[in-house]
């Protein structure tokens, strides 16, 4: 798994399309984690997909999830520098504002569906 914020950002603007999305509660940290699966194409059954894993993530905000499929275009992740405790990142989708969160940390891998 990487944690490269400049080259997931690139990753962002091919994988785009909503194949999964879960928000789990670990009990050993008391922290919300979100996964997250991403496709270049929603419809096409055998392909690359971008997993993302967000940790100890705060101020989540959702809007406008559902519908036929889920674009989020434009997403991005940003280093906070402002001292929050635990609140190393931020995703933001630029020009949109249907998702946003806050998180300590993440890491992403390219898989395959078959």
């Amino acid at each position: 798994m990487k944690s490269d914020i400049d080259e997931i950002n690139q990753l962002f603007a091919d994988y785009d399309q909503i194949q999964e999305l879960q928000i789990s509660f670990s009990k050993e940290k008391c922290t919300y984690d979100l996964k997250l699966i991403l496709k270049d194409d929603i419809q096409e059954i055998f392909t690359n997909c971008l997993l993302v894993n967000f940790y100890n993530i705060k101020f989540l905000n959702v809007q406008n999830l559902g519908n036929s499929f889920t674009q989020w275009a434009g997403l991005h992740i940003i280093k906070r520098n402002d001292g929050w405790e635990y609140c190393n990142y931020e995703l933001i989708q630029i020009e949109e504002e249907d998702v946003y969160f806050s998180f300590y940390n993440f890491d992403y891998e390219i898989i395959s569906l078959f």
